[in-house]
């Protein structure tokens, strides 16, 4: 068996389903109660109903929003509303959005491999909530929703060429989302399909986004294995729905995500005298909120042009005073960590620094409750950062740069992993466009199940 194959995707029929724009949806972990809500309004088919179903008074084991998904599934592949190619093949698929930016990928069932293989290497820490709500969705659907992310080296440039290759004829599906466009393309060319095979036979794949998904879909093959006792290894559960991109590919974009922080006992004053001994800090008075909202904006420009010389910046914004400073590095972070047994490779990481030497030595938080998920909110918008701190309810909030690409695999190179919520490659893949089964749609009731607990983040 191939690490990387061609399958058969499940996609939505147009001439069923509708318009394909108003089908898809963000994938769980970015959708919001409210993003849920419009989802639903959005049409009768948009793919939330399976990827994220609500959830309704009255529910509980017997009935519930997994039980929902499973029935829906169901339903509209009996309808056509989703059918599954009758061949399998690999999907191009291009991705563009608003300024111009596009990302060129494609979708292929990588056999799923433990970490300590190395044929898929992560680069990030998980949590456990997100893969207990993952596994009973697996559980009910028999199916991957969303594709893992991941990045690829194509050396001999042989894979860029038949994707760049197959652009050329018309795609087989489109569809626009407000912004964005979505563009497939089928490669079922055994020549092409043999070829991209050869080329990434030997080449890791590097987790970008999804470590959840391809944690929960090992779990989930574990357990296929053990119900069914012998298996040859080309059952579709011994693989996991990944969309691969190469890892020179331009469109590979990454934002930062902020951290909020909640200390009630903070000194601020303190922290400040603490970190000027290993940052040069520079405050960026701000008496109201739009200086500081202009402020923070200015201080995300200073720290963009220090990462790019080379420099570790990170920005602060404290309650009271209403300032903002900008924090410098004057040290080798390499030496600054070196006492965590990490690779020089993660210990290059502002997302590091911040964690390991701001937010564990200096505030006292214990690594063990900021993973947990206490004490640290993460949001993208440096304004719901000053917001929070206004609010009362943070004592601090941090800013970052964005995780570069290479420092991603970097990291992942040396076998490391990076503190949660380091990377968010934009934008999210699609859920809906590419569906991967592993199996027939299980009947209610030929299994049990823990009951739900919350929409698992």
């Amino acid at each position: 068996m191939n690490r990387l194959n061609p399958f058969r995707a499940t996609l939505f029929d147009p001439a069923r389903s509708g318009d394909l724009g108003a089908v898809l949806c963000p994938p769980y972990d970015v959708v919001s109660q409210q993003d849920q809500y419009r989802l639903y309004l959005r049409s009768p088919c948009n793919v939330i109903r399976l990827e994220l179903g609500q959830d309704l008074p009255g529910d509980d084991q017997a009935t519930n929003r997994y039980t929902r998904a499973n029935e829906q599934l169901a339903a509209w592949l009996a309808e056509g509303v989703l059918r599954e190619d009758e061949s399998p093949a690999f999907y191009l698929y291009v991705q563009e959005w608003e300024g111009g930016g596009s990302r060129t990928s494609f979708y292929a069932a990588v056999r799923l491999a433990e970490w300590d293989k190395g044929e898929v290497i992560p680069h990030e820490q998980t949590l456990s909530g997100p893969k207990a709500d993952r596994l009973l969705l697996m559980r009910h659907t028999a199916a991957n929703m969303s594709p893992v992310f991941g990045l690829y080296a194509d050396p001999s440039g042989v894979v860029r060429q038949i994707l760049a290759e197959a652009q050329a004829s018309e795609p087989d599906l489109a569809a626009e989302q407000g912004a964005e466009r979505h563009r497939l393309w089928r490669i079922a060319r055994w020549d092409d399909v043999a070829a991209i095979q050869e080329a990434l036979s030997n080449q890791p794949i590097y987790i970008a986004d999804g470590h959840h998904r391809y944690e929960t879909a090992l779990a989930y093959r574990d357990e296929c294995r053990e119900r069914q006792g012998a298996f040859t290894g080309e059952e579709p559960w011994n693989s996991v729905l990944m969309c691969l991109a190469d890892v020179a590919e331009p469109g590979l974009e990454v934002l930062p995500t902020h951290r909020l922080v909640k200390a009630k006992d903070l000194d601020a004053a303190a922290l400040v005298a603490r970190l000027g001994e290993v940052f040069a800090v520079e405050e960026r008075p701000a008496p109201d909120t739009a200086a500081r909202i202009a402020a923070t904006d200015r201080l995300l420009g200073e720290m963009k042009e220090l990462n790019e010389a080379g420099r570790h910046a990170l920005g602060l914004a404290l309650p009271g005073e209403a300032r903002v400073l900008l924090l410098t590095l004057r040290e080798d972070p390499r030496e600054l960590l070196s006492g965590f047994g990490r690779s020089p490779a993660w210990r290059e990481l502002d997302v590091a620094i911040l964690h390991y030497l701001v937010i564990l030595e200096m505030l006292g938080i214990p690594e063990g409750e900021w993973k947990g998920g206490k004490h640290l909110v993460y949001t993208r918008d440096h304004k719901e950062v000053l917001a929070g701190l206004e609010s009362g309810e943070f004592q601090a909030g941090f800013f970052l740069n964005p995780t570069p690409v290479a420092q991603v695999v970097d990291v992942a190179r040396a076998g490391d992993v990076m503190p949660q919520k380091s990377t968010f490659f934009y934008p999210k893949l699609p859920t809906g466009l590419v569906l991967h089964r592993l199996g027939e749609v299980p009947a209610l009731g030929e299994r049990p199940v823990p009951a739900p607990t919350g929409n698992g983040g």
